[in-house]
């Protein structure tokens, strides 16, 4: 994400506040004559399924300002711990690196196999589980069935991202 200005900083404090029971953020002042102060943010949801604001002329993930609301800086990398991206209670985000949160993705979308970490090896004739840590991908071996290259996944990512590790 981008680093923003002081200014900036200093008007997204003067202007919003974070209830971090509800994750919703509130309108401390009137950004403009339509919405008056004390409102809730209405604001969006962005293409990647983040609900957004717009402030100043630019956008905010309400999840990345609720953690400089909270924090007093912008985050690097945060998670959503129920994987849902519109749930930005304060107990459902965690500070994460970007390993750790690649750890806590679904299985992409292209995986054949219906398991995490596991993909069909034509020349070996083999299913081989293999996964990503560190930006190091690190292979665990050939398998005959997809669930016990499965198997040998879960075990690697328990090893390696502990708590923050998705297994499907």
């Amino acid at each position: 994400m981008r680093e923003e200005t002081a200014e900036s900083n200093a008007k997204l404090l003067e202007y919003l506040s974070y209830n971090p029971e509800t994750g919703e953020v509130t309108w401390l002042k009137s950004p403009n004559t339509r919405v008056p102060a004390g409102t809730v943010t209405k604001g969006g949801v962005d293409d990647s399924g983040y609900r957004r604001i717009r402030f100043m002329q630019k956008r905010y993930r309400i999840h990345r300002v609720a953690c400089f609301l909270m924090w007093g800086f912008w985050p690097k990398e945060v998670d959503h711990i129920n994987m849902d991206r519109t749930d930005n209670r304060w107990v459902n985000l965690r500070l994460v690196t970007r390993s750790q949160n690649l750890a806590n993705r679904r299985k992409l979308s292209t995986n054949k196999s219906g398991y995490k970490g596991v993909c069909w090896h034509k020349r070996s004739r083999a299913w081989r589980a293999q996964i990503k840590h560190e930006g190091k991908v690190r292979y665990l071996g050939q398998f005959a069935t997809p669930e016990l290259a499965h198997k040998a996944y879960c075990e690697a990512a328990e090893l390696h991202f502990g708590t923050y590790r998705r297994p499907a």
